[in-house]
């Protein structure tokens, strides 16, 4: 191997592995690839993430093969998408070796006999690629027949459907994120909501996509007393008994935020203020003083 097509190589895998970090780490996660499927397939609304199994051939070595991205349904449909910014037709190829890839993986995984006499099951493929580059002719598919073979009948055909980015960027980043972080990103990256998604720089939709997946706050200052939503300090459990009532005034009840309890927002406190508002309110009601 000569020492261009190796420097080419290393740029090739550089290049890919930022793209694997923010499309394939952010549709790994398990909500987002429902929605994924569930946009690919507006009639199957019922499947949940537990019938989503991740099948992404994984780059173990430098040169070893790997795909964007692979799941399956059930037993019953497999998907393969790729994301690429640069038109290039050899993506038919690589989608053909990730499918027996992948179909082998399968294979192997259920202890099925190809030699056998009785036919094998395996599920349906689909194949995908998600284009985000800027080109005049959209192709809805793209074939192994067509662009390799000037459309001869073959033996064996291999079709991918062509997805691309539609709209106006804010159109395209919806449901990903919270909207109000994803507008801040948009921003962030030189991109106004309202750009159409197909006519701008893909570097800076690149870098949305990195934020997505690592953006660092750094915390200056706390809001003032008005906008608090919880407090800490207050009085002693150590004043009160199991039934929150104060040790030295019998009779008088302290809960909630009262005491010294607090815990991290997001209903923990209110919790606590129910529980402990309960449990005094009972001993109250039936004259329990300690």
């Amino acid at each position: 191997m000569s020492e261009e097509v190796k420097q080419k190589k290393e740029e090739k895998n550089t290049k890919r592995t930022i793209k694997d970090s923010v499309f394939s780490d952010f549709f790994g996660m398990p909500e987002y690839l429902l929605k994924l499927y569930q946009t690919l397939h507006l009639e199957d609304q019922s499947a949940g993430v537990e019938d989503l199994q991740d099948v992404t051939i994984q780059n173990v070595l430098v040169d070893d093969i790997y795909n964007d991205l692979g799941f399956r349904v059930g037993n019953r449909l497999l998907i393969l998408i790729e994301a690429q910014s640069t038109w290039s037709m050899n993506i038919i190829i690589r989608v053909l070796i990730y499918l027996a890839t992948t179909y082998q993986k399968y294979i192997n995984e259920h202890e099925l006999d190809v030699y056998s006499s009785t036919k094998i099951s395996i599920p349906k493929p689909e194949m995908y690629v998600l284009y985000t580059g800027n080109r005049k002719t959209r192709p809805e598919e793209i074939t192994l027949s067509r662009e390799f073979f000037d459309g001869e009948d073959l033996q064996l055909e291999v079709k991918v459907k062509m997805l691309y980015g539609t709209g106006t960027v804010d159109e395209f980043f919806t449901g990903m994120l919270h909207k109000k972080l994803m507008q801040l990103f948009i921003r962030l990256s030189g991109l106004k909501g309202s750009e159409k998604y197909e006519s701008v720089d893909q570097g800076k939709i690149d870098k949305v996509f990195s934020f997505c997946r690592d953006f660092t706050v750094t915390v200056t200052a706390a809001n003032s007393f008005d906008t608090a939503q919880a407090t800490a300090g207050g009085v002693l459990l150590s004043e009160v008994t199991d039934e929150f009532e104060a040790k030295r005034m019998p009779g008088f009840y302290l809960v909630g935020e009262v005491l010294d309890v607090d815990g991290k927002c997001g209903g923990y406190n209110l919790h606590w203020a129910w529980c402990s508002g309960m449990i005094a309110g009972e001993s109250a009601s039936l004259g329990r003083h300690g």
